[in-house]
């Protein structure tokens, strides 16, 4: 019975994006044509990641549970969790769900759970579920859910049909272990990006605030505004006449790295710090610069095509990255270092409304940058993700 409801179980969970793997102790399904000798071990585990959450689920026969060789394999992954799995995620759960627990199993049941918390927003947190196949019920111990993942509907559902339902064949089993593979690896680089220096971002600031500094050595604030129009003109600010009748273009780059003082460098540095870090653990370094630059001249052709006036800042290029963060939260449906679509749409909209209020503001060098940096995150994000696409139509149909 523990086997039939077990596929049942699995195949359900496979469909709503868990992953195989888990424990040491249970069946690694590196060949899921095993899966008749996987189900007819103890234990079997699989493991669903949801934004900045991942849920691990394991199974367990309490007909016939291995005490010592459990409750060894669960402090050992509980304390890899504390040490490295709560870098990358916020929640992590362990769901342990026992099927058909043995009555003269109580005690050591009882001892197995000892410990067993109320959840109260703990980073790592341990779930015991006590499933009766005879009764259709989920058992699950006081002041902690009954509710995760989807994991109740799937067991009720696994419950109730797992005598008629129509199992997987062994190449069906294959196949979706082949897709959750590709995304597994997708997964692990996005962690492994977090792990990535962003030295390209740290670099881009220093370069903006030596600028000022030089700039103000250079005599920026002797006679304001005079000499700060002056200065900001003399190390590369778009002015308009000056590029479109001299033909000096090399404003269009050099805009980016020039501010009108310590405020607006800081601010430009900040958010350079925000966002461009992120993008740049994201993305890789050599997308960044292409980010940032791309970003930086489109903005300052806007600038140079709607505005009259004297520009200059990188806000060009710190919009693009605003937006390069928003065309992968968007495209690739995950958070970006806990930043949403959702968090970064407001943030854009904010951005821009504050912009359009502010008299001086550069808004078109900022909508130029912004919708640049949307463009060729997009582009890029959609190239990089296209291969998990390849693989699914390189694949089997399955249902």
């Amino acid at each position: 019975m523990f086997q039939r409801f077990s596929q049942c179980l699995y195949q359900l969970c496979l469909k709503q994006g868990f992953q195989p793997g888990g424990q040491k102790i249970e069946m690694p399904i590196q060949n899921p044509a095993d899966f008749g000798v996987l189900f007819g071990r103890f234990i079997w585990s699989m493991q669903k990641q949801e934004q900045i959450s991942i849920c691990r689920l394991h199974v367990v026969d309490g007909t016939r549970v291995d005490w010592p060789q459990l409750t060894k394999e669960r402090d050992r992954e509980q304390n890899i969790a504390e040490e490295t799995m709560s870098a990358y995620f916020r929640s992590v759960f362990f769901v342990y769900m026992f099927v058909d627990m043995d009555e003269d199993d109580k005690e050591k049941w009882q001892e197995f759970i000892k410990d067993a918390a109320v959840y109260e927003g703990q980073p790592v947190y341990l779930v015991y579920w006590n499933i009766d196949l005879a009764k259709q019920k989920i058992g699950a111990l006081p002041g902690q859910p009954d509710a995760m993942f989807g994991l109740e509907k799937m067991v009720r559902k696994a419950m109730a049909e797992y005598d008629g339902a129509v199992l997987f064949d062994a190449d069906t089993y294959t196949e979706y272990a082949r897709r959750q593979a590709v995304k597994t690896v997708i997964r692990d680089n996005e962690r492994k990006s977090m792990r990535r220096t962003p030295i390209l971002a740290y670099a881009m600031t220093a370069i903006i605030a030596a600028v000022t500094a030089l700039m103000y050595i250079s005599g920026y604030s002797s006679n304001p505004p005079y000499s700060e129009m002056v200065t900001a003109i003399r190390f590369g600010a778009i002015v308009p006449w000056l590029v479109r009748q001299n033909g000096e273009y090399y404003r269009l780059f050099t805009a980016m790295f020039v501010h009108y003082g310590f405020m607006h460098c800081m601010m430009n540095g900040m958010g350079l710090l925000i966002f461009g870090t992120r993008v740049e653990r994201f993305y890789g370094h050599a997308a960044f610069l292409a980010i940032y630059l791309f970003s930086g001249v489109c903005g300052s052709i806007s600038s140079l095509i709607f505005t009259s006036g004297v520009a200059a800042g990188a806000s060009t290029a710190v919009y693009g990255m605003v937006g390069a963060a928003f065309a992968y939260t968007a495209v690739a449906k995950r958070d970006m270092d806990r930043l949403t679509s959702y968090m970064m749409l407001i943030y854009i909209l904010m951005g821009l409304a504050i912009g359009f209020m502010t008299p001086g503001i550069d808004n078109f060098g900022h909508i130029g940058g912004l919708a640049a940096g949307v463009a060729l995150g997009a582009f890029i994000t959609a190239a990089f993700f296209r291969f998990e696409q390849k693989q699914d139509e390189g694949g089997k149909p399955i249902e």
